[in-house]
This record gives C-alpha cells, structure tokens and sequence, in this order.
C-alpha cells in the first residue's frame, strides 16, 4: 500500500497530503503523520483513502482524552493538541479568504484561541437511535454511539436526563437538546410528531421528577409545547444580558460568543441614529448590543419564535430603537426596499448553508459596510467572492475558536463599499 505525507488540514475532518501528483483526503490524519493508505474513492479533483498503517506519528498528535473517539463524530479534532488546532485553523482562514478575494492576510492576529478546550458548551444536542440510545452520530452514518458524558459539555449538563426521557417517550423521540444557564436546565425534545397529551403529560413527570430541570420544550416541526420554565439566561456583553427560549438558535460558548460581540459592535460602530439591518438576527444576538448603543435597528429572521424572543427582550430592556421582522431575509430585504429603506451597514449572520441567495439583494442596498459572520469558511469565501465583484472591499477578517476539538470555528468579514 502507498505511503502519504499528510501536509495540512481540510475545512473537516480529513488530513491533506498526495498521492501521484492528485490531492489525497485521509480521515482522522495529522500534519506530519505518514500513514500507508487504501484508496476508497477516486473524485476528479482528488482522492478518499483510509489510513491502514500509521508509519510515523506527528508531534501534534495526542491520545484523545474522551473515551469516545473516534467512533463518536462531535469532536472531529480531538486527536491534535491545541495549540496545532489553532495555528491549522489559522491557516484554513487565510487560505480560504485569500483564494476569495486575490490578497493575502496577516495571520499573526488572525484568530482568538478558546479560553478553555473543554467544558465550553452551554448547549447539547443528542440523538437518539433506534434501540433507545442516547448519544452522537458516528461519522459519516446515522448510527448513535451512546454516551455517557461529553468533555466538551458545560458541566451542568445532565446526560442522564436525555436517558430519562429516552425511557418516557420511545420511539417517537427524535432528538434532545439540553441548555444550561448556571444551575438551570432546560430540555427540549424534538418528537415525530404533533406532541400528544400522553407525551404532555411524561413531560410534566419529567419535569417533577428531575433534580434542576426547570422546563420542558416538546417541538414537532412548528408544533410547540411549553412545560415549565423555557428560558435560559445568556449575557451578551457586561450589563446585558438576555433571556432565550432553549428551543431557540444560540451560540453554544458564551465566553466567546461575548468577544463576537464586542468584535462585531467595533467593526459596526452603532450610534445614535445610524440605520442598521441584522439579518438572521435570531434573537438579538447582535441587534439588542446595537440598540442598547442607540442605532435604530431592525432584525430580521425567519424564525418566527426567535423573532418573538428578540422582541420580548427589546420590550423588557425598553431599547425603543429596534424592531423584528418575522421573515425570510430575501423577502424582507425586498420589503425594506420597497419602502426606500436603506442601512448604513448590513449584520448577517446565515446558516451553515451562507447567503449564496440573499448576496445580490444585500449588495443592492448599498449598505457602506457588510459585516458577515460565519461558521462556514467555503461559504464565506464564496459570498466574500461576489460581495468584491459588487463594489465591496475586505476591510478587516478576525476569526474566534468557538469550537475546540473540532475543525469548526466563527469568522467576522467586515467589507466596505468603494
């Protein structure tokens, strides 16, 4: 079998090296390992193999400390120490921004380690299978690998407590999402179908029953049941702080999600009377720190609870300037315009999937200043690309390591209008 160099990291979990002139794409690989390969698959542009034989070991290479590597899919970089993690995160980001607009970024700054590798998940989602397990995905399959504790999870969190709820609802039980807030727990479970009275009834057992859960959330689609209280508390910057329904989107690490928003409120500069967009604003992750500033700020999202959320926040905290629109961005973006609206700057902040669909009508604003955040660097690059080609030019790229232990991360591209 071939020998492999694996030279670098892709944007997943694959060590790159090659293999006969073409690309070669070795799952759970290192930088510096040589690994003898099979190769599984033979793309165009590149080739999938298998490591067989681990010849020689890279020094970033570590034990995993979880017991569940690899067969559990979370943490996909668990095997590299790091500090390797982020100088190769760091050389993702610049070669993926750098490909999408033609220049080259200083990396000496470019990216805001994690304060703590373990612990820092305030939110948990679990699966579970067909036999009742509670646990995560293994890679590349539908198949849960049952779990008792999770390193990276916030130490509130109960996993016992999705095995309760395993047991009370059966087969029509999909997944589970715990979120924390301190001592408090709020468990929302995803079902098959439109929650029954037997199903609200075992969820006000469960309630009852379990030490610190504080309330129950049964979703099926746009069917919602709340049980208790549904609401964790998350602080977004010093003196604000805002209370999120658990079954609604929000950043799983609080502690970097407040340097996000401190970077994001810098690049944005909110004042009085400056007009701001928060598009896929959830609720209020950025547009609540830039009303309580003063700007006069609308968000929108397509969430109509996350929508309900950020208003119920507006109205508590009294930050007149703001409102929430409960629609898809391209839409509202249209809406907007046809009421001669205009932004001085647009926050966006999409889905894994980006705003590939939304770019025309943003750069058609006219907005002076993009601010784009994302958790998905060939999205990101991809949308930076056709921002460039609509008059925007990169101001400043800071990317913040809110995901330890695996490949993913968050990225803040400011880009201005020339």
């Amino acid at each position: 079998m071939p020998l492999v160099e694996i030279t670098s990291m892709s944007f997943g979990r694959y060590g790159v090296g090659r293999l006969d002139g073409k690309v070669v794409m070795v799952p759970a690989a290192v930088p510096g390992d040589l690994v003898e390969v099979e190769v599984v698959a033979d793309h165009k542009d590149y080739l999938e193999a298998t490591s067989r034989t681990l010849s020689r070991a890279s020094l970033e290479r570590r034990t995993p400390p979880c017991p569940y590597v690899p067969r559990c899919g979370g943490c996909d970089w668990q095997h590299i120490n790091y500090d390797a993690q982020v100088r190769f995160k760091v050389r993702l980001v610049a070669d993926q921004i750098s490909r999408a607009l033609n220049l080259t970024l200083d990396e000496s700054a470019l990216l805001e380690p994690a304060p703590s590798e373990f612990g820092y998940r305030s939110r948990l989602r679990l699966q579970i299978g067909r036999r009742g397990e509670v646990g995560f995905n293994q890679p590349g399959t539908h198949n849960v690998v049952a779990v008792d504790s999770c390193l990276v999870a916030a130490a509130p969190i109960q996993i016992e407590l999705t095995k309760t709820a395993a047991r009370l609802f059966g087969a029509r039980l999909r997944e589970v999402e715990l979120a924390v807030d301190g001592a408090r727990q709020v468990m929302t479970l995803r079902l098959g179908g439109a929650p029954s009275q037997h199903e609200i009834r075992a969820a006000r057992q469960l309630l009852e029953r379990a030490s610190g859960l504080n309330g129950v959330v049964l979703r099926a689609g746009e069917k919602r049941v709340v049980i208790g209280a549904p609401m964790v508390t998350v602080e977004l910057e010093p003196g604000l702080a805002i209370e999120v329904d658990a079954d609604c989107f929000s950043q799983v690490n609080h502690a970097q999600n407040r340097h996000l928003v401190a970077l994001v409120m810098e690049l944005a500069n909110p004042r009085p009377e400056l007009a701001l967009l928060d598009l896929y604003c959830g609720a209020g992750n950025f547009a609540l720190p830039a009303a309580r500033r003063g700007a006069k700020v609308v968000g929108v999202d397509a969430d109509r609870w996350a929508v309900a959320c950020a208003e119920r926040n507006r109205e508590r905290l009294g930050f007149e300037g703001a409102r929430f629109l409960a629609m898809e961005a391209n839409a509202a973006i249209q809406f907007l315009r046809r009421s001669a609206y205009r932004p001085s700057t647009v926050i966006l902040d999409p889905p894994r999937a980006g705003a590939a669909g939304e770019i025309e009508e943003i750069s058609e604003l006219r907005a002076e200043r993009v601010i784009y955040v994302s958790c998905n660097l060939p999205a990101l690059g991809r949308d930076l690309r056709r921002l460039s080609r609509r008059g925007y030019r990169r101001e400043r790229v800071r990317a913040i390591d809110f995901f330890p232990n695996t490949h993913h991360l968050e990225v803040v591209a400011c880009v201005v209008l020339t």
